[in-house]
């Protein structure tokens, strides 16, 4: 959370954003308050007082995932989809997704709702006028914009998992790990690596961050794990703190 004295309070990824004026006097508060929960505030600026609080995390009570609309070349992937919607209701995690009735949409949908779990989509009104929409959820969001859906999702959510998926799936959660590494939000993310699927998309980041165009401390924040459960329990305890994003200036050699 970021919070200037004197002038307003900024957005702040994990309680949302407010435009009501703070005093020395609030901040002197908040100030109190970060020490209770000793978490050493950065304190920085001249003209303004600038006070960064690591906040407790919220319970994680809703996850959502991106996965393809297609079942892929082996069952084993719509197995390890129905799979993780019933981990996720066994956990009483709400299941935020694309809405979708096919491919691993379907089965990781299906599975959550069998086995009692609740599961929000959220689709755009064109999808659902092709009759791709799931018919039997907790609730059925329309947006009108892919752009839309998206931004829909991550509000709802408190961290995000990708399970197999197309390009669709794949630049859904790169966006979101690019939101984290910029600090628009500090939930957690993840990759469901079924059957190796993302190891050549592991291996690449960890040529990004070889070559210093990601950071090490950002590459650490993506969890990546074969096991449904162990990715659960990570996401479950991870409380990220916002790392700045290095500025390079390009540099010129004299004459």
């Amino acid at each position: 959370m970021k919070v200037r004295a004197g002038g307003f309070i900024s957005q702040c990824p994990q309680v949302g954003t407010s435009s009501a004026p703070l005093s020395l006097w609030g901040a002197g508060l908040l100030l109190q308050f970060a020490a209770n929960l000793r978490v050493p505030p950065c304190v920085t600026g001249l003209a303004w007082l600038e006070i960064w609080i690591v906040t407790r995390p919220r319970t994680m009570s809703r996850i959502c995932v991106y996965s393809g609309s297609s079942f892929g070349v082996s069952p084993e992937y719509a197995a390890v989809a129905a799979a993780f919607g019933t981990a996720c209701a066994r956990r009483d995690l709400t299941i935020v997704y694309g809405g979708g009735s096919v491919g691993l949409m379907g089965a990781l949908a299906d599975a959550a709702l069998a086995a009692g779990g609740e599961v929000i989509g959220v689709i755009p009104r064109a999808m659902i006028a092709e009759e791709r929409a799931h018919k039997s959820l907790t609730e059925l969001i329309p947006v009108e914009t892919m752009h839309e859906r998206k931004q829909r999702m991550a509000q709802l959510a408190n961290a995000f998992v990708a399970l197999p998926g197309g390009i669709g799936t794949l630049e859904e959660v790169i966006e979101i790990f690019t939101w984290l590494q910029l600090g628009l939000h500090l939930k957690p993310v993840g990759l469901l690596n079924a059957r190796g699927f993302y190891d050549l998309l592991v291996q690449f980041l960890a040529h990004m961050r070889d070559e210093q165009f990601l950071t090490s401390k950002h590459h650490s924040m993506l969890a990546v794990s074969t096991d449904a459960e162990a990715l659960l329990d990570r996401l479950t305890s991870t409380m990220h703190v916002h790392v700045p994003k290095p500025v390079s200036h390009a540099t010129t050699n004299a004459a």
